[in-house]
């Protein structure tokens, strides 16, 4: 069987190049080609540095394929929001850490509710994320991933779109939290920087 014959059948028998799905169906199509339509030459025993140089460009080929596909944290929300994360856990302690002590609030700020909120009768939690520092003030918060067990919603019986009204009492429940005093949280007797949430509720009374 000539060298061309034994290259066919290795790659149809395993497809070695495509290898944990990293190839396309068309990319080992292109790469096929290089090898199956290779000149006849490759079929004489006789001329191994020729099949050695087709081979080599057959593997040159799937290198610049590979190099030229975006890996998926190169680009894409998850890795942003990945990156995000970091960011704002930055120099905190996690709140299931060994030895923690979890912040108490000493001070809370009542949110604001806003007129647009009250008009459809919306209420619920807004979950928050809030750094606390050493000293128990707030450093920064965001609007956690978390769900809340009770959500905002209106109690309207046909309400209109809510969604302007949702996000500006988001943002009344992070002023109102960044306001909050805590007796900050401390790991085996000293204090440290903790990432905590905390819900938010919004009442209709």
């Amino acid at each position: 069987m000539s060298d061309r014959i034994d290259v066919r059948s290795q790659l149809l028998r395993g497809d070695p190049f495509a290898a944990e799905g990293s190839l396309s169906s068309g990319d080992v199509h292109r790469i096929r080609r290089l090898v199956f339509d290779a000149p006849p030459v490759l079929a004489d025993r006789r001329a191994p540095r020729t099949f050695a140089i087709v081979i080599g460009v057959v593997i040159a080929s799937l290198a610049v394929v590979l190099l030229q596909r975006p890996s998926p944290s190169s680009s894409g929300r998850p890795a942003q929001r990945s990156s995000e994360d970091d960011q704002f856990s930055v120099g905190t302690v996690p709140s299931t850490a060994p030895g923690l002590t979890l912040p108490q609030v000493k001070k809370r700020v009542d949110p604001k509710y806003t007129l647009a909120a009250m008009r459809v009768r919306l209420e619920g939690d807004v979950m928050v994320d809030a750094v606390i520092s050493v000293d128990g003030l707030v450093l920064r918060t965001r609007i956690s991933k978390e769900k809340a067990k009770n959500p905002l919603h209106s109690l309207a019986p046909d309400p209109p779109d809510i969604v302007e009204q949702i996000a500006a009492l988001e943002f009344e429940a992070q002023k109102a939290i960044e306001q909050w005093i805590f007796e900050p949280a401390a790991q085996y007797g000293s204090p440290v920087t903790v990432l905590v949430t905390q819900a938010v509720t919004f009442k209709i009374h």
